[in-house]
Order: C-alpha cells, then structure tokens, then sequence
C-alpha cells in the first residue's frame, strides 16, 4: 500500500498535556498547564508575545523538551519521541525553506527522507501544490517568489505526509493585511479538507476568532480561558482577557457596590448581589448608546470603519471607546456626547480580575 492510500484515512489525534511546565534558567515560562486539544479541532493559542504559547506548541511537536509533566498524542505518550515520530507536522512563521532547491524539491523533501519513491513522492507535491494554487511554481526557487507564495510553500511541505497533527506557530505574521486575510481563509479551507488536529499560535485576536472552534487565552505561562470564539468574546471571565479580546476590547471602569447596587460615579446602573466596595465594570463598545443619556463625554479620536464608527471618549470614569453606525456618525473630535449603558449586557470582575457570575449561577 502506498504512503498516500496509508495516509488519507489516518484519524485525526487528540492531544492531552498534563501538568506541563518549562524554565529557562529562573524564567519560568510554562506553570504547571493541563490543557485538552480535540481530535479535528481547530485550537487557536492566543496570547502576548512572551506568554509561552509558542513554547507551549514547541513542546508538544518535540522541539523543546519538557520540564516535568506529559504530552500524550492519540492517546499515547510522546514526550520521549523524537519530532519525526509523533505523527506531527509545524509551520513555522519563518518559512524555513531550503533556498537551494525548488518549490517541488521543497514540498517533498520530508517524503524523500522517508524513502517514498520518486514517481509517486511528486504525484503527492503535485497533487498538494495543485490544492495551494502552486502547480506552476513547482520549478522556482524561494528568493523567485513572494512571501505569501512562501508560507504556501511552508504549508504544503507540512500537509503532504497528511499528518494526524498539524501545528502552526504564528505563520502569518510575515504578510500584509490583505494576504493574511487569504492565507486564513486557505488554512481554514485546508484545516477541513485534511480533517487534523490543528492547533495555531498567534498574538492577533482576529486571527484568533476568525480561524478557531476552540481559543485557549495565556498569560504568563498559564490558561485565562478557554472556549469557543462567542464564549471568549461575550464572556470574559478575567480581566485580561477582557482587555485582550475585541476591536476596540471592553471597556473596563471604576465602579463600586454599596448595599447591592452598582454605582458608576454617583448614577446607579443596576442591583447585584455583590459586597460592599470596589470592582470593575465591563462594558462592550457595542453596548453604549449615543446621543442622550446621564453620562457625557468629550470625542477625542474617531476611527471610521465603513459600515461603523468607533468614537474615543474621554469621560469622568475615563476613556470609552463606543461604536456607532455611520448612519449615526454625526460628531467630530471635540463634540461632546451624551449616552447610556445597556445595563443587561455589563461584566462585574472583582479586585482580583475574576469574572463576578451575575445574574448569579
């Protein structure tokens, strides 16, 4: 049986790591993290740079190693395998072709050390540069063409073992906006026809909620939260992932409970069961309303975005960011607004960061 007919049924692998850790020297970079990936997910690993989320990809494709805990694939334990025996495949956001050769030589070099004859190794380039929109590229080196030409390439050579697991680490970060926006849509359109596990690192959130059934948001090392797109955006359990989720992201505002009621300055919004004192209010840019309400403030940036308009206020509790449709878009930098907050909508997180559950579960 031939490497392609092995191959084209071979069952996306869940992943499992347990009690993962990773230091660099007394830099803790990965803290005790125990995180479950889906067989066929797409997972998207979201984070700053710095957060150990590419650490974290690296670990589990045999490229760093661990400092104490497990990685398991398909059920079985990996951390003791070399790369080339897990059943893994990574893109990387580099490239890393080889620029002596061709985009032919380049997409089938992993199949030639393997020992796949040549006939049927080029059929399989073939067939995957044809599915990339490379078929007449297969003769030109890297420095002939263009970056995202380049990351096609990258891919290609990473999908054409059909790998059980398939992992990328930033790959889009090299390209300008509009090719990342195709790039998304091809990776999506690959991620369903191969059918792997994939997992995606990436710092850019619309990455994040445009490609992923699953994000995991990290910070320092550790899980904020994990859930599907519409989870993480509408909600935020911390803080964090309040401030890092959204375009413009949550409002987050000094607010404070006396007797059951939350006060915004001296405007009472809404009744919650919560002690007496400080917390933060969240609210989405979406859920303020322009153009009459109790609160005013002063626009002090305008980004127009066609269909909307995200106006910049400063206000008493501090800068708001609102948006607006452009059928509403009637101010300019230095008009003061007045608006409410739809209360159904808002966010409590306590003096820690964490999600106050309201209305209470």
């Amino acid at each position: 049986m031939s490497l392609m007919s092995t191959h084209e049924h071979a069952a996306a692998s869940a992943i499992s790591l347990k009690g993962v850790s990773k230091s660099y020297g007394s830099s803790e970079v990965i803290r005790d993290l125990s995180l479950d990936f889906a067989a066929g997910a797409f997972t998207v690993v979201l984070g700053p740079s710095g957060c150990g989320k590419s650490t974290l990809l690296r670990m589990i494709a045999g490229l760093e190693s661990l400092g104490s805990g497990s990685v398991s694939i398909g059920g079985t334990p990996v951390e003791k395998l070399p790369p080339k025996d897990r059943g893994v495949a990574m893109v990387f956001q580099n490239y890393a072709l080889y620029p002596h050769m061709t985009v032919l030589q380049n997409i089938g070099y992993g199949l030639k050390l393997k020992g796949v004859p040549r006939p049927e190794r080029e059929t399989m380039v073939r067939e995957t540069a044809a599915s990339l929109g490379l078929a007449d590229l297969l003769a030109r080196k890297p420095a002939e063409l263009s970056g995202g030409q380049r990351q096609r390439v990258a891919i290609g050579r990473a999908i054409v073992r059909k790998p059980r697991v398939l992992l990328f680490d930033e790959p889009l970060s090299n390209l300008d906006a509009q090719l990342r926006t195709d790039m998304r849509l091809e990776i999506s359109r690959l991620h369903r026809a191969i059918g792997a596990t994939s997992v995606f690192v990436t710092h850019d959130q619309v990455e994040a909620m445009t490609l992923a059934d699953r994000i995991v948001v990290m910070n320092q090392g550790r899980i904020e939260q994990s859930g599907t797109p519409e989870e993480i955006y509408h909600n935020p359990q911390t803080t964090f992932v309040a401030k890092f989720i959204g375009s413009p992201p949550m409002n987050l505002l000094e607010a404070n409970v006396s007797n059951g009621v939350v006060c915004l300055g001296e405007a009472s919004l809404l009744e919650a069961p919560c002690p007496n004192g400080s917390i933060t209010l969240g609210v989405q840019p979406t859920a303020l309303r322009l153009g009459s309400g109790s609160h005013t403030g002063a626009v002090s940036g305008i980004e127009r975005l066609g269909r909307e308009v995200v106006y910049h206020l400063e206000t008493e509790h501090g800068r708001i960011s609102a948006v607006a449709p452009e059928a509403k878009a009637g101010w300019n930098p230095g008009d003061a607004i007045r608006f409410d907050i739809n209360t159904e909508s808002l966010a409590l997180f306590d003096p820690s960061g964490q999600r106050i559950a309201f209305p209470p579960t």
